[in-house]
């Protein structure tokens, strides 16, 4: 098929009387609203917006979604320029959503919409409005709060601020009556993902996202710039781990019916994905599901369709080591999987402990993620884990488990790559985060608290001494924190970019210093005058400055 190039819809916005919507998403940035630093692992197209966006388009709306992440102008400007450029009366309300580390952007931005136009309606949505929506709600910056997905929530919304229907009479918000006071409509039936339109990437200027230096598929070390977009197929969880919102958001079922999973079918998937090859020229398509594999039946349908369809990319998702295994991901299927374009399986490892694995109800071992470390490298398919040290009840000792768990990891192949361990950050929702409150973690209790320094330290969410829990051994823990960052990242990646080759170097350096110092302070027990934090704090400051200035130079050019 002829490939066809995606109109900017954009330039359309302002020309539709009183159908017009502004849907933003935050940076996740405090102080200042920063570019974001492009790169394999870096945020890509703001599926949730892009799905709401996309149904409202397709009944008749005019859609400008910002995206705080892209970093091309700062987003205050952004937002103020698409404010003043549009009469009030031609937008029906301005929708935020927002995760926890959102919080500080969109309380700006919601600040400024307020300011030029006081009587807008504010509409928030996300992960933490979700899981907080009477503390969201009673904000003064917030209307309305949509609960779980969005989609039709908001074309229902669009309706009611249209003067067509009641508030009162859509499923899945929370809004303050003519008294303040909060009034929840009742939670709103799951989504059957099949009835959705397909996305459409138009809404945004497709080549902010596209071009992205990405692993190759030629091997672990090899990389260049490809055309990556990302795709959404699956809501849900049916997993248990204490730690993650879904257990919360799927599993609760006083704001949300509950749901474990659910999919869209293959015969659609197909239909999206030659879409993107055919419209956009996609050569690697990220699967950002939480749960890609989870339905067996599904990946096979996609490996054939895939095949018979002769469609040419590659591409990147997440499983559970668990599902490496003679009866689901044998090696056979993983060989086909390679050969029909998978070139990375990310894996929530978490922890080298198996005590600490079972603590978070992770149900998998740590047998089980080397099998799944091993077969994937033997089949050439780069396996990613990450890990997660200072959770509550998780002893020093634990930590180090996980440490020579990822060296033993690293050991197993070069197609092994390992995010650092990351400090656990108390995210709002499920039983690990009531956990870390029982313990003494001081949890907010509305938007604006959440948006404190002490709780949103770029780079770490929190301080190790603001976790109760390791007020003891917080020095460990903040030096095996910064120091994995670095020490089991991967250093030897041949980027096309000269940033990112430099960058590479700097590791290289980094990584030989902190392996000999964090070995020296293992064996003497010596924890003091944590120097290499500080080092590394350095080095992201010098990052930040570069960024900052490729930031300012960037002309401030009218948007539309």
């Amino acid at each position: 098929m002829e490939r066809e190039e995606g109109k900017n819809i954009n330039q359309n916005f302002n020309r539709n009387n009183s159908r017009n919507i502004i849907l933003i998403s935050p940076s996740m940035v405090t102080t200042n609203w920063a570019p974001r630093e492009i790169g394999p692992l870096s945020p890509g197209v703001p599926m949730g917006l892009l799905s709401i966006g996309s149904i409202l388009m397709e009944n008749g709306y005019q859609i400008k979604i910002l995206d705080g992440f892209l970093g091309k102008i700062d987003m205050d400007v952004e937002l103020e320029q698409a404010l003043k450029q549009t009469d009030r009366k031609r937008i029906l309300f301005v929708g935020i959503s927002a995760r926890t580390t959102q919080l500080p952007s969109a309380v700006k931005a919601a600040t400024i919409i307020r300011k030029d136009f006081p009587d807008m309606p504010l509409v928030w949505g996300g992960t933490h409005p979700t899981l907080f929506p009477e503390e969201t709600c009673t904000d003064p910056l917030v209307d309305v709060v949509v609960i779980g997905e969005g989609e039709y929530t908001c074309l229902e919304l669009a309706e009611a601020f249209s003067g067509s229907r009641p508030l009162s009479t859509i499923k899945g918000i929370m809004f303050k009556d003519a008294d303040g006071k909060t009034v929840f409509t009742g939670p709103r039936a799951p989504t059957n993902l099949n009835d959705l339109p397909s996305p459409r990437y138009e809404l945004f200027n497709i080549d902010d996202y596209l071009h992205r230096p990405m692993i190759s598929g030629e091997g672990p070390n090899e990389g260049k710039t490809k055309k990556l977009l990302h795709l959404h197929t699956g809501m849900g969880c049916p997993f248990r781990c204490t730690f993650c919102i879904n257990t919360t958001i799927y599993r609760d079922g006083k704001y949300y019916q509950k749901s474990l999973y659910r999919g869209k079918s293959a015969t659609k998937i197909l239909d999206e994905i030659q879409m993107l090859i055919d419209r956009y020229g996609v050569e690697h398509i990220s699967f950002v599901d939480e749960c890609f594999l989870v339905d067996k039946k599904r990946l096979f349908q996609l490996l054939d369709g895939i095949e018979e369809r002769g469609l040419k990319f590659t591409w990147s998702t997440t499983g559970k080591a668990h599902y490496i295994k003679d009866t689901y991901l044998s090696k056979d299927v993983l060989k086909r999987m390679r050969n029909l374009g998978c070139v990375l399986l990310g894996f929530g490892a978490e922890s080298g402990s198996q005590r600490i694995l079972d603590y978070l109800k992770k149900d998998i071992t740590t047998q089980q993620v080397e099998h799944a470390a091993k077969i994937t490298n033997d089949n050439k398919i780069i396996s990613e884990f990450s890990f997660m040290i200072g959770l509550p009840q998780e002893s020093i000792e634990d930590m180090f488990k996980t440490v020579d768990f990822i060296k033993k990891l690293k050991k197993t192949g070069e197609y092994v790559m390992v995010q650092g361990a990351q400090l656990y950050r108390p995210y709002p929702g499920g039983e690990l985060y009531n956990e870390s409150v029982r313990l003494g973690f001081d949890a907010p209790h509305n938007i604006r608290e959440w948006t404190t320094e002490k709780l949103q330290e770029i780079g770490g969410f929190v301080k190790p001494e603001y976790l109760p829990w390791l007020r003891n051994d917080n020095k460990k823990a903040m030096v095996i924190r910064y120091v994995t960052t670095l020490l089991f990242w991967d250093s030897g990646r041949k980027w096309e970019s000269k940033v990112a080759l430099w960058w590479d170097c700097i590791r290289k350096v980094t990584y030989s210093i902190l392996n000999g110092t964090f070995a020296i302070r293992r064996k003497l027990d010596f924890w003091a005058l944590p120097v290499e934090c500080q080092a590394v704090d350095i080095i992201r400051s010098v990052k930040k400055s570069v960024m900052n200035k490729r930031r300012s130079d960037v002309r401030k050019e009218p948007l539309y």
